[in-house]
């Protein structure tokens, strides 16, 4: 037989990655077959080679194992190790990525088993040493989700990440330090919230998963958060997220071999932001990094966030600030689209801003979820209550089932009004919420379309409050490759609505 069948000349990128790197491999480079500063001098080796380059030392090194010219079981990870390393720093072209992360979908763990674990994502920085209004926000939905769980008879588990994090000040470049690691933070949160101390996870876990690297990103979360949910033999997890980082979160399950349940939150000040997101952190990971553990953006989350992120990286500094200057290489032409796209958005935060000093009422548009209508009228009433001497114009789609709602409408004290989509003749709900007299625009979507049909709210002026809940059956993947499709296309036509 050829030895070059292995070869990766007649192979797609992302049919290679998705056969090599499984979940039954995702270890490799996490266990100590390489140290840290092997990682980072031959990422920054890599960094100097062409595409073809990297792509022939793939295919040496596979026809190397496969020939059985390599013997020793430590050398043989080495060079699966290395082989890992190489595939991840290939940037996959647009259907190559959509084929690597299709497969990822297909194989994605997902089981109606007792044990559940529930991630709740950290949000830093701590205020005097306590979670800040959006992290309590995200805990507090962690317990509504822990008690349904327990009400199906189920056992949650809760996991709140996020390790010991400083801000560095821009002004005097000089870190914030908290007071104690997020995860402990939330923890104490939790326990003063009636949640028992034996079903919650947090720093130790960091600690035994990630070791001295501790969780600094969202691929970290992601990845301990799965671990521990294996571990534990839970078959679903249920995230609790920001809206903006909601599609890049579900990414990181996929890699690691689960697809998610994603709740965000709603919360009207968030850290993260959707044209950085879009154009940044979820089109690296789509298209380059898929989990932020050992390439570029896992040593610039660390140097950000980690008070003794230089302490670890003495000895190779240097190498690492190499890497660090090189970048993820984002292609010209993205960099073009975001610098248009971040006037898009600062005109849209324009006429939010001029809604919040003018106007008096509350707009929702709701895309209903199977099954969740629970859900959603409780989240209704919790704008009712935060507002409670508003008018809250709701607009959903008039096929929607819609009877919860009207009995909810009948009551006058709630000012409820429903508008069927069908009612709003060519007016859009952006081109209503401007030309209306509304100061707040809540969107409720189904997680799979939240970050899409946001950034088309943003594209037509205005930036929705999102909360989202998961649907059966969710196709991150599909909405993911759309939005970037659709992100790059020409935008004058819709400039003039702003």
């Amino acid at each position: 037989m050829d030895n070059d069948y292995l070869g990766i000349s007649d192979v797609d990128l992302g049919t290679l990655k998705s056969a090599f790197l499984t979940p039954n491999r995702e270890n490799v480079l996490y266990t100590g077959t390489l140290d840290i500063k092997e990682v980072a001098t031959y990422i920054y080796e890599i960094s100097k080679l062409s595409k073809e380059e990297r792509l022939n030392i793939i295919k040496n090194k596979l026809n190397e194992i496969y020939l059985g010219k390599i013997f020793d079981e430590e050398e043989l990870n080495r060079q699966e190790s290395y082989i890992v390393l190489l595939l991840k720093s290939i940037p996959f072209e647009k259907k190559e990525a959509d084929t690597y992360w299709k497969n990822r979908l297909d194989s994605g763990r997902h089981e109606n088993t007792l044990n559940v674990l529930i991630e709740v994502a950290a949000i830093h920085p701590l205020v005097e040493g306590k979670p800040g209004r959006e992290f309590q926000e995200h805990l507090d939905q962690a317990i509504k989700l822990y008690t349904i769980e327990k009400e199906k008879g189920n056992n949650p588990i809760i996991y709140i990440p996020g390790s010991l994090h400083c801000i560095i000040d821009r002004e005097t470049n000089t870190p914030k330090v908290d007071s104690q690691p997020l995860s402990e933070a939330g923890k104490e949160y939790l326990i003063s919230k009636g949640i028992p101390e034996e079903i919650i996870r947090a720093n130790v876990a960091n600690i035994n998963i990630k070791h001295e690297d501790g969780v600094y990103n969202s691929g970290d979360e992601c990845y301990v958060a799965t671990q521990i949910a294996r571990e534990e033999n839970c078959g679903r997890i249920l995230s609790v997220v920001s809206p903006v980082q909601l599609y890049r979160k579900a990414l990181f399950y996929q890699e690691f071999g689960y697809n998610p349940e994603m709740y965000a939150t709603g919360s009207e000040k968030t850290n993260h932001n959707y044209i950085g997101e879009l154009f940044w952190s979820l089109y690296i990971t789509y298209m380059n990094d898929q989990d932020w553990q050992t390439n570029f953006l896992s040593y610039l989350t660390r140097k950000e966030r980690d008070i003794d992120y230089f302490k670890k990286i003495e000895p190779y500094r240097e190498i690492v600030d190499k890497i660090l200057q090189n970048g993820p290489g984002i292609p010209e032409n993205i960099a073009e689209q975001r610098k248009k796209w971040q006037e898009i958005f600062k005109k849209a935060k324009e006429n939010m801003d001029n809604a919040d000093q003018n106007r008096n009422d509350i707009l929702v548009d709701l895309v209903r979820t199977d099954g969740k209508k629970k859900f959603e009228t409780e989240r209704i009433l919790e704008i009712v209550e935060q507002y409670p001497d508003t008018e809250i114009t709701l607009t959903y789609d008039s096929t929607t089932d819609i009877d919860d709602l009207k009995i909810l409408a009948k009551q006058k004290a709630l000012k409820l009004r429903l508008i069927p989509s069908d009612e709003k003749e060519s007016i859009n709900v952006a081109e209503m919420f401007k030309k209306g007299n509304y100061k707040k625009f809540f969107g409720m979507y189904p997680s799979s379309i939240s970050m899409k049909r946001s950034i088309e709210l943003i594209r037509d002026g205005v930036i929705p409050i999102v909360s989202t809940l998961p649907e059966e059956n969710p196709n991150y993947i599909d909405s993911i490759s759309t939005l970037l499709q659709e992100a790059m296309k020409p935008i004058k036509d819709k400039e003039e609505r702003l």
